[in-house]
């Protein structure tokens, strides 16, 4: 857990805070406390010198009345509760929709977007199954859009989202093989498993497009119950 140290670096979280709760009424554990003598805080990491204490004075604080019914105590729980939009399916923070795609691949990216979203590109196994699992629920013999291709550079495949790191590439036995020196754009397939293959991106064979969003999250505190 970070302890700010120095009003550069508690911006900066608060600036963190504020991207993923805009109400400006979030609240978010830092590692400093006076359980052991009240009064007397203690900052992880910074033993051993006056630690960084940036009080908001105007409100009175701190005050152990408030420290537990406002901040919340030690004992109190952080809660987080996300929605999606109807028909949308909840995972994590994302909203994911399956929808019908007689399209190519730039064609299927822009539902997406049309519909708020964007296509989708699994970051893990975990979320490949996610989405693969929805898509058997429409379609026993599904094959679906994913946002990742190598139209840039043969054999390098870039995934949306993924950026600065190495994309997550789950694919089938023997793909991708650009069969035709002409399949730079993904999809994941029953046929293959629930595991990406390479195909025409023009190619209007894949019947859906995984889209996903951010979901609406609100942070809040459960105290407990004396």
């Amino acid at each position: 857990m970070a302890a700010p140290r120095s009003l550069e670096e508690m911006n900066f979280m608060t600036d963190k805070a504020r991207e993923i709760d805009d109400t400006g009424d979030y609240f978010t554990w830092i590692a400093c406390n006076d359980k052991e003598v009240e009064e007397t805080w203690e900052c992880d990491g910074q033993e051993g010198r006056e630690p960084f204490l940036e009080w908001d004075l105007a409100s009175g604080q701190p005050d152990s009345i408030s420290a537990q019914s406002e901040s919340g105590s030690c004992h109190s729980r952080l809660t987080l509760e996300c929605s999606c939009p109807s028909k949308w399916q909840l995972r994590e923070k994302e909203c994911y929709i399956l929808t019908p795609s007689p399209h190519t691949w730039n064609q299927a990216k822009s539902a997406c977007h049309g519909m708020g979203g964007k296509m989708a590109a699994p970051r893990s196994l975990e979320e490949m199954n996610f989405m693969a699992d929805m898509a058997r629920k429409v379609d026993s013999d599904y094959y679906a859009w994913i946002s990742c291709n190598d139209k840039e550079v043969e054999g390098t495949w870039v995934c949306d989202g993924q950026d600065g790191s190495e994309p997550f590439l789950k694919w089938a036995d023997g793909q991708p093989d650009d069969k035709g020196n002409h399949q730079d754009c993904g999809q994941i397939a029953a046929r293959y498993r629930d595991k990406m293959d390479d195909v025409g991106c023009d190619n209007m064979h894949p019947r859906w497009t995984v889209c996903v969003r951010q979901a609406a999250c609100t942070y809040g505190l459960i105290q407990p119950r004396h």
